[in-house]
């Protein structure tokens, strides 16, 4: 029996990978009803798509003959092989797949436990709808509109950026007056290998929307006062996307899996502390970009390595 932790991109990797096979029985745990898609989301925040684009129902995996459990789980028994949902379920396996994606560091923004329902991050799926709610209200009524870019590691460093074009176009498409401020915790844009193309975006395909502030790492929120605080000084906002550093969620360290991200070995993606557990996507700590892509691959990855150890196979070698 394998379990599967998320219904995201690298979830569903190795869930469908591994019912495909035929070779276990494959039980997926997921809070959410449905999926809603991260990657290209951006295009939804800045008004340019319909949420029903990057949204899909979990038919398939009902079709694929796997077992579907609408819950959150709370913790993972390692000695029992088990795993535990909130409402107190236990959940047997013989393998285990973590893909249970990001938690923000709330704690380390000086006021934004009290800021949280106002300024939503909108990384994880379906936040983006209240994300769109803020960019809806800054279009009609101009302002300051601040995003802020963390430091690495992060999910998707490219995707702040590329909320920011989306939203500067349709400023200039509807003649919004105001401003989208780029907080950048960074002394440049990020990933390096794009940086060139972006800072070309923000100097001069939207220079007269956008104002890149870099080395401008967020460090409180004062939601009464609509200000921020950063390492370059104070910035007032009308409304503001906060991207939060990130970290594997609590029940990657409640298991002893890791600290800031789960520890793992390459290139299998078993947990270094326990060889029935696979962690993959973002809650890995990897030298990979934290990313639907890569979540995708490593869940398919892991699915037939499950598949060749339940045949009783040796690993390949290194290289092979």
């Amino acid at each position: 029996r394998v379990v599967v932790v998320g219904g995201g991109w690298g979830g569903l990797g190795a869930a469908r990978t591994l019912a495909r096979g035929g070779k276990a029985k494959v039980t997926l745990v997921e809070a959410n009803g449905g999926f809603m898609s991260c990657p290209l989301s951006a295009h939804y925040i800045a008004g340019w798509q319909p949420a029903s684009d990057f949204q899909r129902s979990y038919d398939g995996v009902d079709r694929a003959g796997i077992e579907r459990v609408r819950e959150r789980v709370q913790s993972i028994d390692r000695a029992g092989s088990a795993v535990v949902t909130a409402s107190g379920k236990r959940i047997g396996y013989d393998f285990l797949v973590l893909s249970p994606g990001i938690e923000y560091m709330e704690e380390a923004i000086a006021g934004y436990a009290q800021a949280r329902e106002q300024l939503p991050v909108g990384f994880r799926a379906f936040e983006q709808i209240a994300v769109r709610e803020q960019v809806e209200r800054f279009l009609a009524k101009g302002g300051n509109f601040v995003i802020s870019v963390p430091a690495p590691p992060s999910r998707c460093p490219p995707a702040p950026y590329e909320r920011a074009f989306l939203i500067a176009e349709q400023m200039r498409r509807k003649g919004v007056k105001g401003k989208l401020v780029l907080l950048d915790a960074n002394p440049g844009p990020l990933p390096p290998p794009i940086a060139k193309p972006l800072l070309n975006g923000i100097k001069k395909v939207y220079a007269a929307e956008i104002d890149y502030i870099p080395n401008a790492g967020l460090t409180a929120v004062d939601i009464g006062r609509r200000t921020l605080t950063t390492a370059m000084g104070d910035v007032p906002f009308t409304e503001a996307n906060l991207v939060l550093p990130q970290r594997a969620p609590a029940l990657i360290r409640q298991a002893g899996l890791g600290e800031r991200f789960a520890a793992v070995k390459l290139p299998s993606f078993q947990s270094q502390a326990d060889e029935k557990i696979y962690v993959i996507g973002d809650s890995a700590g990897v030298p990979l970009p934290k990313s639907g892509h890569v979540a995708f691959g490593t869940g398919v990855q892991v699915a037939q390595d499950i598949a060749r150890r339940i045949d009783g196979k040796p690993a390949p070698a290194p290289g092979g």
